[in-house]
């Protein structure tokens, strides 16, 4: 590590700037993001389980209509309606970045309800430099343009 921070490597950045992962009492914790989560993760789930009972036609994608193109959400909500009936690899195959999303948040759901149930403290994670927010949303661009290239091969 000194070889780095005596070299031109470490120009411009801050060492000592992290992001900071820490679990807060729920009456300093800020806003109460858990509520909504599992309200909103309820609603999708109940909706995605409910669309093929009512036999109503699922929506048509008018980016893809107009230029024959998949969208980067085209295959999305086949992908929640198969994930909600428990289908995760043909969720997974219809579009993987809504299907891995779906996922993620259905395990932040169950650890949002957990929290408010029981009362615990809740997990926070702010970013302290402008840096770890530019390398996070520059994972996020890769993987959904990853995803769009996906949709475009198998031509959903």
């Amino acid at each position: 590590m000194q070889f780095f921070r005596n070299s031109g490597y470490a120009r411009g950045i801050d060492w000592t700037e992290r992001m900071q992962i820490r679990f807060e009492k729920p009456e300093t914790a800020g806003s109460d993001i858990e509520i909504v989560f599992v309200s909103i993760a309820g609603l999708g789930l109940v909706t995605g389980w409910t669309i093929p009972l009512t036999g109503s036609a699922l929506p048509v994608c008018q980016f893809h209509a107009l230029t024959g193109i998949p969208c980067p959400g085209c295959g999305g909500t086949r992908a929640a309606v198969l994930l909600s009936h428990g289908h995760l690899i043909e969720s997974f195959f219809m579009n993987p970045m809504v299907a891995l999303s779906a996922v993620l948040g259905g395990l932040f759901a169950i650890y949002s309800a957990i929290v408010l149930v029981f009362k615990l403290p809740r997990l926070r994670v702010r970013f302290t430099s402008k840096r770890e927010s530019l390398v996070l949303w520059t994972i996020l661009a890769v993987a959904a343009l990853s995803d769009w290239i996906y949709l475009i091969v198998v031509g959903r």
